[in-house]
């Protein structure tokens, strides 16, 4: 299920439709709870990861 986060940032994303790129953490291979330092803040290893997931989705071709 989607998170209160994700449902409240519903309305925002829709209306932005493909003029942006949403990136979810729980998507990216073996992040999990070992990546934060607290409930909501990454690890420098947790950091490294997400920059690294974004940036292979910039490198991406559109699928557009």
């Amino acid at each position: 299920g989607a998170s209160a986060l994700e449902t409240g940032f519903a309305p925002f994303a829709q209306a932005l439709g493909e003029r942006i790129t949403l990136h979810r953490v729980a998507q990216i291979p073996d992040w999990g709870p070992a990546l934060y330092r607290d409930h909501i803040h990454p690890t420098a290893q947790g950091t490294a990861r997400l920059a690294a997931a974004i940036a292979a989705s910039l490198r991406a071709p559109a699928t557009r």
